[in-house]
């Protein structure tokens, strides 16, 4: 059993055999490592789906200039 004022470590966790971990909410580094990692991958997947928005757009962008030049070429010959 760990003091609940020390810093969670691997050794004063709870034992291996043990599903859950003695470490109080807010202590222990192994959680905040964990959810400083899943902000930090919120954060990039929402910036990725913002980067594939911008490629639609540019895409439907694109392929209505294409259209319009072979609509334009049609109509000139």
């Amino acid at each position: 059993m760990k003091n609940k004022n020390e810093p969670c470590t691997a050794s004063t966790a709870a034992p291996s055999n043990s599903s859950v971990s003695e470490c109080p909410i807010g202590v222990c580094p192994f959680t905040a490592d964990l959810i400083e990692a899943a902000i930090v991958r919120d954060a990039e997947l929402e910036a990725l789906k913002a980067r594939m928005a911008l490629i639609e757009k540019w895409w439907h962008a694109l392929v209505n200039d294409i259209d319009r030049y072979i609509e334009d070429r049609q109509t000139r010959f």
